[in-house]
């Protein structure tokens, strides 16, 4: 992997990032686990997984819309293996919830940028 990351990079970790909620968002819950890094994988089971979302995100219900605030390169974050990581935050609202952010942590593994966390708040 290059140590360096690329416009053309962070715009396909952007797109990876959208595909993969959108997962969320149609309670695709399995098939997001099954799109994620192995990273997350090795974290956090798809059965925990699937319980987790559908509890969070039916309290929040329909996604009504998400707009990107920040895409940025992460060098070696804290707490994860070393490496390029991209972070992209949106702010989303939510049938019942005006105004919330999505955090969106991904990998370049295989090729293909995967996501090591979810976090909403």
């Amino acid at each position: 992997m290059p140590n360096t990351l690329k416009d053309s990079d962070v715009e396909k970790g952007y797109q990876a990032s959208l595909s993969w909620l959108a997962l969320l968002d149609k309670e695709n819950y399995s098939e997001s686990w099954d799109q994620s890094s192995s990273l997350m994988k090795s974290t956090i089971e798809n059965q925990s997984w699937n319980q987790i979302l559908q509890q969070t995100r039916k309290n929040l219900g329909k996604v009504i819309s998400r707009t990107i605030v920040d895409k940025r390169i992460a060098k070696n974050p804290k707490d994860l293996p070393p490496g390029n990581y991209l972070v992209m935050v949106y702010k989303t609202q939510f049938k019942n919830k005006a105004s919330a952010l999505e955090l969106v942590t991904l990998f370049l593994e295989n090729d293909q940028w995967r996501t090591v966390t979810y976090q909403s708040n």
